[in-house]
C-alpha cells in the first residue's frame, strides 16, 4: 500500500512536471506565433518598399529619358538660333553692301545731275 501511495506521488510528480512542460511548449508555440507575425509584418513591408523603390527607379528612368529629349530639343534649337545668327549676319553685311552701293549709286546719280546741268 505505501508502494502504491509512492508511485501516485511519483505520478502526480510526473503530471505536473509534463503539465509544466506542455505549458513552457505553449508559451513558446504562441512566441513562435508571435515571431511569425512579426516577420510576415516585416516581409510584408520589405514588399512594400520594394514596390516604392520599383516605382521610383522607373519614374527615374522616365525622367532621365524625358531629360535627354530635353537636352534633344535644346540642341536642335541651340543649332537653329546659330543658323538664325548666321543668317543675320549675312543680312546685315548684304544690307551694309547694299547701303554702300546706294550711296555710290547717289554720288554717281549727283555726278550725272551736275553734268547735265553743266552740260
Amino acid at each position: 500500500r505505501q508502494e502504491g501511495k509512492e508511485l501516485h506521488a511519483e505520478l502526480d510528480g510526473l503530471r505536473g512536471e509534463l503539465a509544466d512542460r506542455v505549458a513552457a511548449c505553449t508559451a513558446r508555440g504562441e512566441q513562435a506565433a508571435e515571431s511569425l507575425a512579426e516577420l510576415e509584418a516585416l516581409r510584408a513591408e520589405l514588399v512594400a518598399r520594394d514596390a516604392a523603390v520599383t516605382a521610383q527607379r522607373e519614374e527615374a528612368a522616365g525622367l532621365r529619358a524625358e531629360l535627354e529629349g530635353l537636352r534633344g530639343e535644346l540642341a536642335a534649337r541651340d543649332a537653329a538660333c546659330a543658323a538664325q545668327r548666321d543668317g543675320a549676319v549675312t543680312l546685315h553685311t548684304e544690307i551694309e553692301h547694299l547701303r554702300a552701293s546706294a550711296a555710290s549709286l547717289e554720288r554717281e546719280v549727283e555726278d550725272m545731275r551736275g553734268r547735265l546741268a553743266d552740260g
